[in-house]
């Protein structure tokens, strides 16, 4: 055989390799929505129907985020699924140990997550500009039959959240438009995934999640003609 077809051969095996890693990337993600949804789920079974606020401001310099709240009320026991199995050795060592610590003061990046919950249609941010919206009721949302229009989490990606030299990029805890959409180099070959109310995953192509995310807002409190499936 010669030097050259055993070259091919390398350079075919490789890109297949690669092919082969990211398509059991991407079953990892895809289990990882489904158990962050399915705990989100549990939360709201204990608490009313309500689902947590994406993120608490305590007043102090300890936040609360759903995902800190997930693990701190032992919904999640494993904090690596709230980082995407694209994201960088960065993001597991230091974001991982502020999810397991809530206590830990702002400096530590404790908003850092490749999953952002829906923060205008279920999980809204406790600010002023989102304090006059409670968390969305399942019960309600179920009542209405949208539990399975109703997106909650979504693959998220914002870059001003990278850190030096961390080449997978950051992500926050919510998303509110498609400006959070991973890029190409970060998504799973042209897939972004959502997982919705009734716990169900689903992968988007990227122009598909983006027209999506264009929608225009509803009224309060679920402002449900946004982030919904028509």
């Amino acid at each position: 055989m010669s030097v050259a077809v055993v070259a091919v051969l390398i350079l075919f095996s490789l890109g297949v390799g690669m092919r082969v890693s990211l398509s059991g990337k991407a079953t990892i993600n895809l289990a990882n929505h489904r158990q962050i949804v399915g705990a989100l789920l549990a939360y709201a079974g204990e608490h009313g129907g309500r689902l947590p606020l994406c993120y608490e401001n305590t007043g102090s310099v300890q936040k609360m985020t759903y995902t800190r709240k997930l693990v701190l009320l032992g919904y999640i026991r494993q904090p690596r699924i709230f980082f995407s199995p694209l994201a960088g050795k960065w993001y597991e060592t230091n974001g991982m140990g502020a999810l397991q610590n809530p206590n830990l003061n702002s400096s530590v990046p404790w908003f850092y997550t490749n999953y952002g919950v829906n923060r205008y249609g279920a999980m809204p941010y406790d600010s002023s500009t989102d304090g006059s919206r409670k968390p969305a009721s399942l019960l309600r949302v179920a009542s209405e039959g949208n539990l399975s229009a109703l997106m909650l989490l979504r693959d998220n990606y914002d870059p001003s959240y990278a850190p030096p030299n961390e080449d997978r990029g950051g992500g926050r805890p919510w998303f509110s438009n498609a400006g959070y959409l991973p890029p190409a180099s970060r998504n799973y070959n042209g897939q972004i995934h959502a997982s919705f109310a009734d716990g169900h995953v689903e992968a988007f192509r990227y122009e598909e999640i983006k027209a999506l995310m264009e929608k225009p807002k509803g009224e309060p409190p679920l402002f449900s003609e946004r982030y919904t499936r028509d």
